[in-house]
């Protein structure tokens, strides 16, 4: 099923995130409203903090990332693959320990489009999960 064509054939309300330009905002006001869409669109808090960091400051070795951001490195291998995972970064295929963030439109359209994706396919079984749903509730009773 096309996102695209499924949102114009039918009238639903797509949650919004208040992105309007304040000039009296400051960046510390910015950054949360951008770290809370981003989990809103399914990355964790410490995701969307390494994420935003490499999109901001450009291509990174994990050691870099890691002293700026005072993460662990194991909990930042653990970030770093999540955010792959997501195609929102690579690594270098000549250094694995160097990140590369998509440019933050792009980070946005393929996380939207993952989300969309995953609303689409609950939607199309529905009635499976409903089903699902009154099996459990009636194995529950029966107990």
């Amino acid at each position: 099923m096309d996102p695209a064509n499924n949102l114009n054939n039918k009238n639903k309300t797509i949650p919004h995130f208040p992105f309007y330009c304040n000039q009296k905002e400051n960046d510390t006001t910015s950054h949360k409203r951008v770290l809370k869409a981003l989990t809103k669109l399914g990355i964790s808090d410490k995701d969307a903090k390494v994420y935003l960091y490499l999109a901001k400051e450009g291509p990174q070795k994990t050691n870099s990332i890691a002293t700026q951001l005072k993460i662990c490195p194991k909990q930042l291998c653990h970030n770093l693959r999540n955010l792959q995972e997501k195609g929102i970064i690579c690594s270098s295929s000549k250094d694995p320990s160097h990140f590369t963030a998509l440019p933050f439109n792009e980070a946005l359209d393929v996380l939207i489009k993952a989300n969309l994706n995953e609303t689409y396919n609950i939607e199309d079984n529905k009635a499976e999960i409903f089903a699902q749903w009154r099996t459990m509730i009636n194995n529950e009773t029966a107990v």
